[in-house]
């Protein structure tokens, strides 16, 4: 069975993709990254994924998600983990400058 590079695109688009993990020592957590999927309208008209990040627990246990923003161009190539939180680099505005967006965990209260 053959399958087009626009069937493997949309396959793409409408499955949730996982990639990075990043531990931080701080917080005792890991943070993994993805993308949620597409429904067939969104990928119709080319609308951008979600970026989301999976909180799990020094055991691996997931503990929590977010949702980011995917309207500030998030670069998720360069990432890091600082006291204040999880640094994402984001498309500067000016040239030869990095910037970082920082999240950081809160626990959220019943």
């Amino acid at each position: 069975m053959t399958i087009n590079r626009e069937e493997q695109r949309q396959y793409d688009r409408l499955s949730p993709s996982y990639f990075a993990i990043l531990h931080d020592p701080y917080r005792k957590v890991y943070y993994r990254f993805a993308t949620l999927p597409q429904s067939l309208e969104e990928f119709k008209n080319n609308v951008s994924q979600h970026p989301a990040v999976v909180i799990l627990d020094e055991n691996f246990k997931k503990i929590g998600q977010s949702i980011l923003p995917k309207d500030k161009g998030l670069q998720f190539h360069t990432m890091m983990v600082g006291e204040d939180g999880l640094y994402i680099n984001q498309v500067p505005f000016e040239e030869n400058k990095m910037v970082f967006a920082i999240y950081s965990l809160t626990s959220k209260s019943n």
